[in-house]
């Protein structure tokens, strides 16, 4: 029979003193393993980095909130003005210059005639369907004037029974109200081109010659001839915004006289413009984008690509500045700079991380992602 073999076992001291075969970089309980950069920034250094992302967020968004308000704002001013190697590809994106149809008398006048009908339809004037809260406030206020005890209760039922009688009756003749505005806008336009007339006509010259020129081959084929014909026009998109800017007051003129017939039912569907010719997209994707970049740094959501986004607008705003854009002459290229390189390090630090709610997204991640690396799965 075989000698039994007794293996020497380890003491209680010395096993205590043997390497643990537990994965040696798991953090202890209650510490700050997912995010072990509050550790190592500290206090003074996450408050630095939240204000920056929140001033940087604030300024994105107040420009945003401010381009959606202002209904003269567009994109027309800031592709036409680029400089440089890139002038002529932000121009591609410009609006197209305004030529006779548009700056014609006649035309206007036909483009206003068709707003006057789609506004009595987009407002509904003279509608039932608005007809019967009308009826009701004045309802109201003839109720108070019967009810009213004191002569103060009494003005103001009186005052409130006015302004009930003249929206009703507004309302009764809106589509001649309409019809008034017009022929009253409609001699303003024949001023605006009698006044402009001779800008109108050179502006219209260089027009054709600026056409004239990209449609010949050998005109454009040295750097020379190309830089010549971005710098004509950038001219003549100049006076054409000049031109365009002053009919663009008449025109809001006319859709705030629509706009003030319609009774507060109707202004609820929005405000009607007339319609434009001009690409407004870029003008939609700037607001949209400026404004959104604002709101996610506020909130530290996404707060990585937010900043990439806005640093990529910023860079587009330093190329239309042309190159070197510090040879310039605008010294808000240096603004634009400094914040551009804000923007790049709040996206290399995870700025939504501190105060923000990518905080959530991150222990989300690694909770899901990091237990299936502890447990050797592949990332």
């Amino acid at each position: 029979m075989a000698a039994e073999v007794k293996l020497p076992t380890t003491p209680p001291a010395a096993a205590a003193t043997l390497p643990s075969t537990a994965p040696h970089h798991l953090p202890a309980k209650g510490d700050l393993a997912l995010f072990p950069q509050f550790r190592k920034l500290g206090l003074i250094a996450i408050v630095c980095i939240v204000a920056l992302r929140m001033a940087i967020g604030w300024h994105f968004y107040k420009e945003g909130v401010q381009k959606f308000r202002d209904p003269n704002w567009n994109s027309a001013g800031f592709l036409t003005g680029a400089k440089g190697p890139l002038a002529p590809w932000f121009l591609s994106f410009a609006p197209p210059l305004p030529d006779e149809t548009r700056l014609n008398e006649q035309g206007v006048i036909e483009v206003w005639n068709v707003f006057r009908e789609e506004a009595t339809s987009g407002y509904g004037y003279e509608s039932p369907d608005y007809l019967a809260p009308l009826e009701q406030e004045l309802a109201v206020a003839k109720s108070q004037l019967e009810s009213a005890e004191s002569e103060e209760d009494k003005a103001r039922a009186e005052e409130a029974l006015r302004i009930a009688e003249e929206r009703v009756d507004t309302f009764k003749h809106q589509s001649k109200a309409a019809e008034e505005a017009f022929k009253r806008r409609q001699s303003q336009v024949q001023h605006f081109f009698r006044s402009n007339r001779e800008d109108i006509d050179n502006y219209l010259r260089e027009l054709a010659w600026l056409e004239s020129m990209k449609s010949d081959a050998t005109t454009g084929a040295t750097p020379f001839q190309q830089e010549r014909i971005a710098t004509k026009e950038a001219e003549v998109r100049s006076k054409a915004r000049d031109l365009m800017a002053n009919l663009g007051q008449l025109n809001e003129g006319f859709e705030r006289d629509l706009y003030n017939l319609a009774t507060p039912q109707q202004r609820a569907r929005g405000v009607l413009h007339i319609r434009a010719s001009d690409a407004a997209w870029v003008d939609t994707v700037v607001k949209w984008t400026v404004l959104l970049v604002g709101v996610f740094l506020m909130l530290g959501l996404f707060a990585r690509p937010a900043a990439i986004v806005g640093a990529l607008f910023l860079s587009s705003v330093l190329a239309v500045a042309g190159w070197p854009f510090w040879a310039g002459e605008n010294p808000q290229t240096y603004n634009v700079l400094v914040e551009l390189c804000a923007l790049l390090a709040l996206a290399a630090i995870g700025a939504g991380r501190f105060a923000g709610l990518d905080f959530f997204l991150y222990a989300l991640w690694a909770k899901i992602f990091g237990n299936r690396r502890q447990a050797g799965e592949p990332t």
